[in-house]
């Protein structure tokens, strides 16, 4: 996939996303990471007493590290957006921490 089209549906699928709260984020990033050690379990072969359970592989661990990257990206962009209201906030002078940051 290209980089312009990996942009265009993160960006499509970030716009569709009603709660972009730091609480909430951080459940999906830990939902995410069961995945990938579930993933990364099952590549290691068949387990006593879970025979219907398939071999997992590189493909699976592959998708869910790219659900994890692409989470972590958007609680750095989350982050980012709240640092960057707080420094506006603080330039107008309506809501200033310490040495001058935002709260």
């Amino acid at each position: 996939m290209e980089l312009e089209s990996f942009q265009k549906q993160v960006g499509e699928l970030s716009e569709s996303w009603q709660e972009p709260k730091i609480a909430w984020l951080m459940m999906l990033l830990s939902e995410e990471l069961g995945e990938l050690v579930q993933a990364i379990r099952k590549s290691k072969g068949k387990r006593w007493g879970h025979e219907d359970e398939e071999v997992g592989s590189a493909e699976d661990i592959s998708k869910e590290l790219g659900d994890m990257l692409f989470l972590m990206a958007r609680v750095a962009i989350f982050r980012t957006l709240i640092w960057m209201h707080r420094q506006l906030l603080c330039s107008r002078n309506l809501s200033c921490g310490r040495n001058g940051q935002g709260r």
